[in-house]
């Protein structure tokens, strides 16, 4: 008993010490303490050169978020580069940096004194940048020469200067070489950890005291214990006076039953005389229809004789109908009556065992402090002692339900299943249209695979292995095809699903972030940071139109189901529709215009009248392709807007958000139908099913519900 409260006691003390951790963490990055900076300047008011909102995060959650998607930094990101002194200078100088619209660094405030510094989301390394990254940078691991990837350990910091244009550096950053995987960080957020639980050590008197006052509070509860324990045998005392009670009430129903059931017999028997006298009249009547046929000859007199019998006949019919229907009055009560009281004497026995069940099972003495106290001492949590992913292919997912009630045409979304093979965050999804073969999606994930998922089952089917990162997918509509893109490469690999066989793509002159295939499955889109969109053709595997109407990264890519129009997004904030077939831009067609908010993804509805785009704001605009108006502007999400979808019968938009939430909204109206709540993290992306009835999402927090929308 002691060690069982001990270990409970060490997990509380484990919990405490967590709270405490981070409490000192948030104190660390206030702006009231400049600790870190030996020659911080805090700048206020004139000198501002930004109105950029600062970013109110933890070092830690900033290199995360850098790793995993750094283009959502950008709005918050100051462009600068090292001025020509500080380039040319020796390491013993003061290094400068000042704003540059297309600088290779980026300065992010985290308030209004205190500012980050950390390379472009797209920066890449070479033999020329080189000596720049390690004047501002410590470099772990590998030397950064021929190295394409890299992780930031810690972002560098720097303070504004006087005039309010240049930024000193205070503290060099470090920069991780190799793959960005999982062991990698973790050992970066240990280090850093273990710099701050050394900050820890004069809390543990206090721990101390605490542990000390639990165990006080411990001995009353034990007190507490007894006297309910004493409680407790009185009422069963109780219990077992008022069984005996139910018992004798029992034995005195059950004799009342069997007088009824000797009435019920009795009963039957004069029933069975009633039908012997009845069998008795037939015989009568029999003889006398045999002496009207022998006295045929006297006509009158047997006509007389006839009517008379005729009435006689008659009454005996009358009494032998009533006493049918009498026979079966008494059969039905006969049933009824028996029913009830057997339905009585269950009920009796039912509250009788229910009443006496506690007199039965003999009470037991608690095994130690924590059973006996019950909902006084906090629950200890269960930790899974094991994180990994299976090996083996097909997995059992988890399945849980999750019931929504609406007053409209999704009465029930149940969540069918949850799937956690992938190890990083997954970034995009496809549906296949099938015909007559079993249906299945794929995702694509930041662990460099494509996994292929068995829609009806969640059942895993195949790991298709990248170079990469995947940062999009798509699927043809026969299944046969999918073609994936990274940004960290410029070329797209289509896979072959009947042989697993791959093909590349090359074109492009730096990374892919948006694909998508017509509904024919003959041509396939794809967005490049090298702000060109490509239209390619499947068969040939050649370049058919480079459209280069941006000035900015592609940052969506969507093509109408009549195969005529192609919708893309930039991140300058620029929607632009295109001409499949030719690649001409419909110019005095179609174009918004939302620079102040930068776009993150656009979709058109499957009957090409309706273009949804979600910026960087909280919101989602619906417009009419033909009209060029606004027709709503959907809010309800508590932070930006990741993925949008719509379902086949153009009734219904989907939007997954970094609130964690999946939202349905009506397109005829904008109003708000439902709210799905199965996501601990972010979501990425959402993918519907041909028939409308799946809906898939997926996001940072690695893992893929599988919702069923109606039955």
């Amino acid at each position: 008993m002691e060690q069982e409260q001990d270990l409970k006691n060490f997990n509380e003390l484990s919990e405490k010490l967590h709270h405490l951790e981070t409490r000192l963490q948030s104190l660390e990055n206030s702006p009231n303490n400049l600790s870190d900076l030996k020659n911080g300047v805090r700048i206020t008011g004139a000198k501002e050169v930004s109105k950029i909102s600062p970013i109110n995060i933890s070092a830690f959650k900033l290199a995360e978020i850098y790793n995993d998607v750094p283009q959502v930094l950008s709005n918050s990101a100051i462009e600068v580069t090292l001025t020509a002194e500080s380039y040319r200078g020796s390491a013993s100088r003061e290094i400068v940096l000042e704003k540059l619209g297309n600088g290779k660094y980026w300065v992010i405030p985290q308030d209004h004194s205190n500012y980050w510094l950390l390379p472009k989301g797209d920066l890449r390394i070479n033999i020329h940048k080189l000596k720049t990254v390690k004047r501002l940078f410590k470099i772990e691991g590998e030397q950064l020469e021929g190295v394409n990837e890299f992780i930031l350990v810690e972002p560098a910091i720097v303070s504004i200067m006087p005039s309010g244009q240049k930024w000193k550096l205070e503290r060099r950053g470090i920069l991780g070489c190799g793959d960005k995987s999982r062991s990698s960080k973790f050992q970066s957020e240990l280090e850093l950890t273990n710099n701050e639980l050394r900050r820890l050590q004069g809390q543990l008197e206090k721990v101390d005291r605490k542990q000390a006052q639990l165990q006080f509070e411990i001995n009353g509860d034990r007190q507490q214990l007894q006297s309910q324990l004493k409680q407790s045998l009185q009422a069963n005392q109780y219990l077992e006076d008022r069984g005996e009670k139910l018992s004798r009430k029992v034995a005195k129903l059950e004799g009342e039953c069997q007088q009824l059931v000797a009435q019920i017999k009795e009963s039957q028997e004069e029933s069975q005389k009633r039908h012997s006298f009845l069998e008795q009249v037939g015989e009568q009547l029999q003889e006398m229809k045999s002496q009207i046929e022998q006295l045929s000859g006297d006509r009158p007199s047997i006509l007389s004789k006839l009517e008379q019998f005729s009435l006689g006949i008659e009454q005996l019919k009358s009494q032998l109908e009533n006493l049918a229907e009498q026979r079966q009055q008494d059969s039905r009560y006969q049933i009824t009556a028996i029913d009830e009281l057997e339905s009585k004497i269950k009920q009796l026995k039912a509250e009788i065992k229910t009443s006496i069940a506690p007199i039965q099972q003999p009470l037991e003495p608690a095994k130690n402090h924590s059973e006996a106290l019950g909902t006084y001492l906090p629950e200890t949590p269960t930790i899974n002692a094991d994180n990994t992913p299976s090996e083996i292919e097909e997995s059992s997912p988890e399945t849980k339900d999750l019931i929504i009630s609406t007053p409209d045409s999704y009465q029930t979304i149940k969540l069918l299943y949850t799937l956690t093979d992938h190890t990083q965050a997954v970034r995009s999804l496809a549906i296949s249209c099938w015909q007559g073969n079993q249906p299945f999606f794929a995702s694509g994930s930041f662990d460099k695979t494509i996994k292929i998922w068995n829609l009806n089952t969640g059942q895993l089917m195949r790991t298709l292995i990248e170079d990469f990162r995947v940062n999009a997918i798509a699927l043809s509509p026969d299944g046969k095809i999918i073609a994936s893109g990274s940004y960290q490469n410029n070329a797209i690999q289509i896979w072959n699903l009947l042989d697993t066989t791959k093909d590349t793509l090359t074109g492009h002159t730096d990374g892919i972030i948006a694909l998508s295939i017509s509904p024919n499955g003959q041509f396939i889109a794809s967005g490049s940071l090298d702000e060109t969109i490509k239209i390619w053709d499947i068969k040939t595997r050649e370049i058919l139109h480079t459209l280069a109407g941006h000035n900015d990264r592609i940052m969506s890519v969507s093509i109408s189901s009549n195969r005529q129009i192609l919708a893309s997004g930039s991140a300058e904030g620029i929607i632009k529709l295109w001409n499949l077939q030719t690649g001409e831009q419909f110019l005095d067609t179609f174009l918004v215009d939302i620079k102040s908010k930068s776009m993150w993804t656009v979709a058109i509805s499957p009957d090409g009248e309706t273009l949804a785009i979600s910026s960087g704001e909280k919101t989602i605009e619906l417009w009419n392709v033909k009209s060029h108006k606004l027709m709503y502007t959907l809010k309800a999400h508590s932070a930006l807007v990741n993925c949008v979808a719509f379902t086949p019968d153009n009734q219904t938009l989907i939007s997954g958000s970094q609130d964690r939430t999946i939202k349905l909204w009506k397109i005829g109206t904008g109003e708000l139908s439902n709210t799905l709540t199965g996501h601990p993290d972010e979501i990425y992306c959402l993918a519907v099913s041909p028939d409308g009835k799946i809906l898939v999402s997926g996001g940072s927090d690695r893992t893929i519900n599988i919702w069923q929308l109606f039955p």
